[in-house]
């Protein structure tokens, strides 16, 4: 449903939401906001010696749109979020990945052997995560595709975009 006083779809509304929080997660990737980093070899946390205390609050006066409902994935993590043509929205969380209806219900969960630090999906509804130091494909059913050969050693993806 539009949103008739500003002319946005849902769609455009997730769309661009999601495009937000990959631009955080990429700026928070090259040091511009990371608070908290987790060591890969012990999964230790690790305090930044960054100062977020200057970003961490949000002017009233820009926020134009209220949360209507919560949606729950039932685990903790969420690392990154997509939307596809259908509107189904896919979130990759802790070592697997959700889709959930544009009404709120999981539709599906697949699991995976690790945390997908980003994705995206295609026009033709394949799913792409971004791994550590490469990238796994997935067809629109949640069926492993293939898995590109790592980028390199010290690689970490943190987007991906399909053209």
């Amino acid at each position: 449903m539009a949103d008739e006083s500003k002319g946005i779809t849902r769609r455009e509304f997730l769309i661009t939401g999601a495009r937000i929080v990959t631009a955080v997660g990429v700026g928070s990737a090259i040091g511009l906001g990371v608070k908290q980093i987790i060591d890969k070899s012990s999964e230790d946390v690790i305090e930044s010696k960054y100062d977020l205390e200057s970003i961490s609050k949000t002017d009233p006066s820009i926020i134009k749109y209220k949360e209507v409902k919560k949606i729950s994935t039932g685990l903790k993590t969420p690392r990154a979020i997509a939307v596809n043509n259908d509107d189904q929205i896919y979130i990759a969380l802790d070592k697997c990945f959700q889709i959930i209806s544009k009404e709120g219900y999981i539709l599906s969960e697949i699991k995976l052997n690790n945390t997908p630090s980003c994705l995206t999906i295609s026009e033709d509804g394949d799913i792409y995560l971004g791994m550590q130091d490469h990238i796994e494909v997935y067809n629109s059913d949640g069926k492993l595709k293939f898995i590109w050969k790592p980028y390199e050693k010290n690689a970490v993806f943190t987007s991906v975009a399909v053209l």
